[in-house]
């Protein structure tokens, strides 16, 4: 199903994502099992990867993914259209200030240096969980594409540690009642 014009990389990235998605590995360990030649950490460069492309709406992975998720009919809707409660700007502050436990209030967002973790986080839910472009991003919390790009690449690597930053999102987006990433 995933067709040989697409590089190793981005045809192990569609199958982690498919196997994800798709409810045939429940977890990271599962899907390790299934794919006992790869690492931890390959798999979740792998999913990172099926992530980012399916984020950026073009791109051959993207749309294989999609394809091949249409195919079997089981494939998971965009983020947005499952959103259970809709997400402004002050929305989603106020819950990452809540659960960060930090002001992200005015200049705060983008010059509070202590605030890094929750400006992360912010930047994290709208691409991740709202599946909002770059720009849109950058629109939507008031700071450069250019940030939104750093913040987007720190928080993927703190989410993929599974640590405190990801137990935070992970609430978050039970509270919202989305499913978490």
């Amino acid at each position: 199903m995933i067709p040989d014009t697409l590089s190793p990389e981005d045809r192990l990235a569609a199958a982690v994502h498919l196997l994800s998605v798709l409810h045939l590995a429940r977890d990271d360990s599962a899907l390790q099992g299934m794919l006992p030649n790869l690492s931890e950490k390959q798999i979740r460069e792998a999913q990172a990867r099926a992530e980012t492309a399916l984020q950026e709406r073009e791109g051959a992975l993207g749309k294989v993914i999609r394809d091949v998720g249409a195919l079997v009919g089981r494939e998971q809707p965009p983020a947005a259209k499952i959103e259970k409660k809709e997400l402004d700007r002050e929305g989603l502050l106020k819950l990452v200030q809540k659960h960060f436990d930090v002001d992200l209030s005015g200049e705060k967002m983008v010059r509070n240096s202590k605030a890094k973790p929750a400006r992360m986080a912010a930047v994290f839910l709208a691409r991740r969980v709202l599946g909002k472009t770059i720009e849109e991003t950058a629109n939507l919390l008031g700071i450069s594409p250019y940030t939104v790009g750093d913040l987007t690449m720190d928080g993927n690597q703190e989410y993929d540690a599974r640590l405190s930053f990801y137990k935070k999102i992970r609430d978050i987006c039970r509270e919202v009642g989305v499913p978490a990433p």
